[in-house]
């Protein structure tokens, strides 16, 4: 319900890095919950944060020193999206106030302004190690390193992913997918202490009509300083995840090409 820590539809929680504080990411607001003597939380306050936020599996937050990280656009429709607000969005803690937006904007061909937003949300996270957050798109094989502040450090690709297809109406619309063959889904970051590293996670998507023989996936682990990629294939999905999940990875030639970082995965 939508009364003092209840929920409208829950996308996203997360907590403090002292675990001291819960973070829950409503359809409109987020609910902040405090730690008391006894172990539990109890809520504290809200504020609503005025994004749009996409499908339940889209939205994600995280924290670098008093900032709060949502990804979300703003819920204005007549704006030019070359000129809009960008998907990553500051929320400055000590005030619940939202700074400003940053982040890469994929231009459709006909600039219609929801289809925009759909292919430009990104999975986040943050990496307090190397004081850096990593945004990964959900259908475009590109990683991004950006400073607290919004700067960006680094871009990475992983160069032989299959993609989504997605056929854009004149009309600006975006169709169904059209795949024949399956493709790569990236799934959303995993919380795992892996030091200066983020985990990521490729999996395969299936057409109806198509067999699935051999569903292999596949880990890639980010150095969230530097943007360099290591892979490691034929791994299960994991759903979810505690301190002490030990991930182990094969290291894959890297080929720095300008200020971007290639991934070559065989076999995939």
């Amino acid at each position: 319900g939508p009364g003092p820590g209840g929920f409208i539809k829950l996308h996203y929680f997360i907590f403090d890095h002292t675990y001291s504080t819960l973070y829950a990411l409503d359809r409109y607001k987020v609910d902040i919950f405090k730690r008391v003597e006894s172990g539990s939380f109890e809520y504290d306050t809200s504020f609503n944060h005025n994004l749009y936020l996409g499908g339940q599996l889209s939205a994600s937050m995280c924290i670098l020193g008093s900032n709060l990280y949502i990804s979300g656009f703003t819920n204005s429709y007549d704006e030019d999206p070359r000129e809009m607000e960008r998907g990553i969005n500051i929320i400055d803690l000590n005030t619940l106030e939202r700074v400003t937006s940053f982040g890469y904007i994929y231009e459709t061909y006909q600039k219609w302004i929801v289809t925009t937003r759909v292919l430009s949300h990104m999975y986040i996270t943050c990496n307090e190690q190397t004081d850096t957050l990593v945004a990964q798109h959900h259908d475009f094989p590109f990683v991004f390193g950006y400073s607290r502040e919004g700067k960006q450090k680094w871009v990475s690709r992983i160069d032989n992913i299959i993609p989504a297809e997605f056929p854009e109406t004149k009309e600006g619309r975006m169709g169904h997918r059209t795949n024949e063959n399956p493709y790569h889904r990236f799934l959303p970051f995993r919380a795992v202490d892996l030091n200066e590293y983020e985990l990521m996670q490729v999996r395969y998507g299936y057409p109806q009509d198509v067999e699935i023989k051999d569903p292999n996936h596949f880990l890639i682990l980010v150095h969230s300083d530097t943007g360099k990629l290591y892979a490691s294939s034929r791994y299960p999905i994991i759903g979810a995840s505690k301190n002490g999940v030990y991930i182990t990875v094969d290291p894959s030639s890297i080929a720095p090409i300008s200020n971007i970082n290639t991934l070559y995965i065989e076999n995939i």
